[in-house]
């Protein structure tokens, strides 16, 4: 985790960078690109969930057909 004194070395890092005038418009595309990434994100993580169901399914379904053989 970063502490007050990381973040603070970030900022002015960032602010000598691109400039006071460039430095808010930058953290609202990083919001934004935060947002997206995260909606994304659930928006997957029940596919993934699915197909793990799908996929634990199959695999079942083919031991019990191997053992009756």
């Amino acid at each position: 985790r970063l502490g007050l004194p990381e973040l603070l070395i970030i900022l002015s890092i960032l602010l000598l960078l691109f400039g006071a005038k460039r430095l808010p418009g930058l953290a609202k595309s990083l919001g934004k690109s935060t947002k997206e990434f995260k909606s994304a994100l659930e928006e997957n993580k029940v596919f993934f969930i699915l197909l793990l169901f799908s996929l634990a399914f199959l695999a079942c379904g083919s031991e019990t057909v191997s053992e009756s053989v």
